[in-house]
């Protein structure tokens, strides 16, 4: 039996296997929540929780000003996660 040649180093294995089938979603919302923590980090607390559906998202948001703030904001987030994302994935954000 031969061996295979395997190129991708380790790192690029995990990155490939991460952005496949059931483990990208999950994946995703987990890069979306550190874009939040990273972002908004003293305003965090107020968001009591970030959830994906697919390529909906929905923020629980707790303090009205910064709900109102990223209501007025929704295309520019939208971009930038999907900057994050390095996709086009996020079609809509849902602000409760």
């Amino acid at each position: 039996m031969k061996r295979r040649d395997n190129t991708d180093d380790l790192g690029s294995a995990i990155y490939k296997l991460m952005r496949s089938g059931k483990m990208k979603h999950k994946y995703y919302q987990t890069l979306i929540e550190h874009f939040f923590q990273n972002e908004f980090g003293a305003f965090v607390d107020d968001i009591s929780g970030i959830r994906l559906y697919g390529s909906k998202l929905v923020i629980r948001v707790q303090s009205a000003s910064l709900r109102n703030e990223l209501a007025l904001s929704k295309h520019l987030l939208i971009k930038r996660l999907n900057e994050v994302l390095q996709e086009k994935y996020l079609d809509e954000v849902e602000i409760r």
